[in-house]
């Protein structure tokens, strides 16, 4: 499931991530980009160190029901991982909305 995907970070409470939404925002690592103004070059190479344990967001996802609208899933360029469809669908089952923050990395 969702624990194939590599995490660079976890911001728990983001009000400007998506629009008139409280979320959540996962920087997923890697990035076939390299844009002169990226605020997250450490992750776009896959393999950045982190102690991210997927099990546990869900269950602090779960704790945040009522309280969170959404998850948006950014990067990095998140479509770059296999999982990240899989993943998205557990926080969708929990009752979240899904936001993605994309570059347009493989459209289909």
């Amino acid at each position: 499931m969702g624990n194939n995907i590599i995490i660079g970070g976890v911001e728990t409470f983001s009000v400007v991530d998506y629009p008139e939404k409280l979320a959540a925002v996962i920087f997923m690592q890697g990035c076939p980009w390299r844009c002169p103004f990226c605020y997250n070059t450490a992750i776009q190479k896959i393999g950045h160190q982190t102690d991210f344990i997927w099990e546990n967001f869900l269950e602090f996802l779960k704790e945040r029901r009522g309280r969170l609208d959404a998850v948006v899933f950014s990067g990095g360029e998140p479509l770059v991982q296999e999982g990240l469809g899989a993943a998205m669908d557990e926080v969708r089952a929990l009752g979240y909305q899904i936001g993605l923050h994309t570059g347009g990395y493989r459209p289909e």
